[in-house]
């Protein structure tokens, strides 16, 4: 190596920056812990609640990812067709006209919880993604029954899923990015 290059690569190598932490792995799927964080800014939005950025909180949030990690790569692996972006940006029309009364104070909300309209414009599409999926994936054999008992049946057929891919994908969460 010449002298030079020997000298940028000393300052850059002293100069490492680390972008960001691994919070977990569900098979190839990398989860990390700013994208655990997002995940917490974007609920809080949504919900219209205060973020919370405590161990427990981001260990849950994690857990949830890979959970949506596992549900995304069946929908790969079926094929099941993603919603049009129009559809999420439809959700997002309705979120502003409910809950900001002008669009400056739905760009200070989103800049209160460091999220962007891009990244909620993609929580709100995988979540559409997620439920049609769950809907068509899981729903009861017999349709005679009630609403409430059909969404309680799905529940427990996707959880009944969830718990077998997860005991057939090597999962790891990282503990250092929890704390």
């Amino acid at each position: 190596m010449g002298g030079a290059a020997a000298v940028l690569f000393g300052v850059l190598a002293s100069q490492a920056v680390l972008l960001d932490r691994l919070a977990a792995t569900a098979g190839s799927e990398v989860i990390t812990l700013g994208q655990v964080l997002d995940e917490i800014r974007v609920a809080a939005f949504l919900n219209r609640e205060a973020p919370d950025f405590s161990p427990a909180s981001k260990r849950r949030t994690a857990e949830r990812l890979v959970d949506q990690a596992l549900i995304s790569r069946e929908m790969r692996i079926s094929r099941f067709p993603e919603p049009a972006p129009s559809e999420a940006e439809k959700m997002l029309a309705e979120i502003k006209r409910e809950r900001f009364p002008t669009e400056e104070a739905f760009r200070k909300a989103l800049e209160e919880y460091g999220i962007t309209e891009s990244y909620l414009l993609a929580h709100l599409n995988r979540q559409l993604a997620t439920l049609r999926f769950t809907d068509y994936r899981f729903q009861p054999l017999a349709n005679g029954g009630q609403a409430n008992s059909q969404a309680a049946v799905i529940d427990e057929q996707m959880e009944a899923w969830l718990k077998q891919a997860r005991a057939s994908t090597q999962i790891r969460f990282f503990e250092e990015a929890f704390r």
